[in-house]
């Protein structure tokens, strides 16, 4: 099972209060809102929701058991697979911008890490699959 697999499990099973799931709903957003700006850090989604990066990063991984830097890798990746399904056309090195990644080596690596292969490799097998 790839580390993406298992984070996405564990987040599919969280059962959250309604205060924390409001959090993650604000942590939520503010991924988002950094990715078009095209870059994703701790400190700008910590500022985003009002609270101090540490504060921030020890609630999440208390709430969630997931570290923020593996959820925000998580929710970039997401949607980096979604890109890549609904706009085939667009290029891996627009899908990693779009999605706050440096450069197409930062994407290659984060998929490596995460999904076990390339971006190209992810590419290739959804086209296998249709």
């Amino acid at each position: 099972m790839s580390a993406y697999t298992e984070i996405e499990n564990q987040v599919a099973g969280l059962h959250l209060e309604k205060n924390d799931r409001r959090f993650i709903e604000s942590v939520n957003r503010a991924i988002q809102l950094q990715m078009r700006k095209g870059h994703v850090h701790i400190c700008d989604i910590s500022q985003q929701i009002g609270l101090k990066p540490l504060w921030t990063r020890r609630k999440f991984k208390r709430m969630t058991g997931i570290s923020m830097y593996q959820y925000m890798l998580f929710q970039r990746l997401s949607h980096a697979i979604y890109l890549m399904q609904e706009s085939p056309s667009m290029t891996l090195d627009e899908v990693g911008k779009t999605c706050g990644f440096a450069d197409n080596a930062h994407l290659t690596h984060a998929f490596l890490r995460m999904l076990e292969c390339t971006p190209q490799q992810y590419r290739r097998n959804l086209k296998e699959a249709k």
